[in-house]
C-alpha cells in the first residue's frame, strides 16, 4: 500500500492522511467536515477530533440563522479566537464557509500550531537537526547495522 502525505487526488476521488494520527480517509467531493478532517491556516491537515476548543463557538457567531450570537464586533471573534489581527480578517466573513467546512480554520484551533500535538514528519526533521545528520547519513547506519529489512522492522517494534 502507497501512502502519501497530505491531500492526494486524483479524477474521482481524494485521500487525507492525518500529520498527526496517520489515519488516512478518503472520499469523492465532500468537505474535510464531512470526513472528519480539517485544514488549518497554515495547512496542517489533521483529524478534526484533535481541534482545539472553541472552533464550533466561533462558527456560530457567523450562523444567520443564530440570532443569539449576532456578530456586532471584531470584540465578538477576538475573545474566542484571541488573535486580533485574524479577528478584523474574518468579521468580513469572507471565510467562514471554508471555516465552518474546516478548511483555513484559525491557527488558534490548530493543535500543531499551539504545539500541544505534532506532526511525525516535523518531529523527525527536529530529531535530524537535533543529532547533527542527515537523511543520508542516518541511512548509512540502518545499512551498517541491519543486514535485512525484516531485522530493521523487528527492530523498530
Amino acid at each position: 500500500m502507497k501512502v502519501r502525505k497530505g491531500f492526494v487526488s486524483n479524477s474521482s476521488s481524494s485521500s487525507f492522511i492525518c500529520e498527526i494520527s496517520g489515519e488516512i480517509e478518503t472520499s469523492c467531493d465532500t468537505t474535510y467536515k464531512e470526513i472528519g478532517f480539517a485544514e488549518c491556516e497554515n495547512g496542517h491537515i489533521f483529524c478534526s477530533e484533535f481541534l482545539l476548543p472553541g472552533i464550533d463557538d466561533l462558527i456560530k457567531l457567523f450562523d444567520p440563522s443564530n440570532i443569539d450570537t449576532k456578530i456586532t464586533t471584531v470584540e465578538d471573534i477576538d475573545a474566542i479566537i484571541k488573535d486580533r489581527k485574524r479577528a478584523e480578517e474574518m468579521i468580513k466573513c469572507e471565510s467562514i464557509y471554508d471555516i465552518a467546512n474546516y478548511y483555513e480554520v484559525p491557527k488558534v484551533f490548530c493543535p500543531i500550531c499551539q504545539m500541544e500535538k505534532f506532526s511525525k514528519d516535523e518531529l523527525i526533521d527536529f530529531l535530524l537537526k537535533e543529532s547533527n545528520t542527515t537523511i543520508e547519513k542516518l541511512s548509512k547506519v540502518v545499512k551498517e547495522r541491519f543486514s535485512n529489512y525484516k531485522d530493521f522492522k523487528e527492530y523498530l517494534e
